[in-house]
């Protein structure tokens, strides 16, 4: 009878452990894509600048070389 219930406490913390690792390992993941998700989004920000800024200096400069 003690060596069942032992073993049914052995298999419960087992399947407990492995619940709390795998909790981690999700929580790990979830970190990790946050961090990329915000690494993206910043990304994504800067993205729509680059042609304005590339192309506001090429529309300044041939608006400011007509009139001269």
């Amino acid at each position: 009878m003690g060596s069942k219930k032992d073993e049914a406490f052995l298999a419960a913390r087992g399947m407990l452990q492995g619940a709390l690792t795998t909790d981690d390992s999700l929580k790990m993941r979830r970190e990790e894509r946050s961090r990329e998700e915000r690494d993206l989004r910043h990304l994504i920000r800067l993205v729509p600048y680059y042609p304005k800024k590339r192309s506001s200096p090429q529309t300044r400069t041939s608006k400011s070389s007509i009139p001269i």
